[in-house]
This record gives structure tokens, sequence and C-alpha cells, in this order.
């Protein structure tokens, strides 16, 4: 259904829009300009009836990724698991540094720590600082991926 401004009338989530021709002609586009808004459009199912407005139907799909659960094309073709599989797949941990910093406190509270006990400790504090550094580092790198990555329209899964 068309306007006298050349645009067609689409209807999503109940609500009406204007939208150019140029874009509604094409269920990539349309989708496309959606997508920014509601996460969902990504997805919608599109419905073309001669004579009437152009329906966008939200499509059910894995929750929090709408769909991209397994992943998403790579530059090079390759399925890669999106940056959520990622973050929900790593192991909770907590830097060693700091439950090795805990386990040393918890001894200074029942009695303190004596020489022996430190000097047992101290090889293993070596490791754990080395391992603690290596987490840090690790989490840097995390993040400095996660900031490089391209933005795009999803839900947030709940929880997070």
């Amino acid at each position: 259904m068309t306007d006298n401004n050349d645009t067609v009338l689409v209807i999503f989530e109940d609500q009406q829009h204007h939208v150019p021709h140029s874009i509604a002609s094409d269920d990539d586009k349309l989708r496309a300009l959606f997508a920014p808004f509601a996460p969902a459009a990504a997805n919608a199912k599109i419905e073309r009836v001669e004579g009437q407005p152009i329906k966008m139907l939200k499509q059910s799909g894995a929750k929090g990724q709408e769909g991209k659960q397994t992943g998403e094309q790579g530059d090079k073709g390759k399925l890669q698991p999106s940056p959520l599989v990622y973050l929900c797949n790593a192991p909770e941990t907590i830097n060693p540094a700091i439950v090795m910093a805990r386990q040393i406190q918890h001894l200074e509270l029942i009695g303190g720590v004596s020489v022996e006990q430190m000097d047992e400790l101290s090889q293993d504090i070596e490791k754990t600082i080395q391992q603690g550094t290596k987490a840090i580092l690790d989490y840097r790198q995390s993040l400095k991926t996660l900031k490089s990555l391209p933005s795009r329209p999803c839900a947030i899964p709940v929880g997070f």
C-alpha cells in the first residue's frame, strides 16, 4: 500500500510506519531498518499481500541471541561463535592472587602465620603472583577484543 510520498505502509509490533519504497521492496533492507530499534526485527518474517500494508512478524529465536546462539559468519565465511557464546561458555574464575590473599588473611585471623608457614607459602605465593598477572593480562585482552567488535542489536539475556 503506497501513499502520495512514494512510501509504503509497514506494520511491525502493531505500529504503522511509512517507509520509502526503495527500502520496503527489499526484505534485508527492511529488517536492517528496524533492527537497531527492535532486535526482533532482524529475524522477522515479512508478509506481502497486494494492496495491503507490509506486515513484519516477530519470529521466536533463542532467548538472548535471537537465533545467534551457535555463531555467525565471519570474514572468511567460517561459522564463528558470537561474543555472548564465548562469555556463556567461559569458566567462572576468581583471580588466583585474590584467593591466596584471602587464605593468608584467614591464617592471620586464626592465630597468625608462623615463619615456617610463611616459608611453605612463599613458593605458592610466587606461583600465584604469576598466575594472577596472567589472569589480569587475559582479562585485558578479552576486554580489548570485546571493545573491537562491531556493535549489533541484540536482546540482553536475563541475568546480565
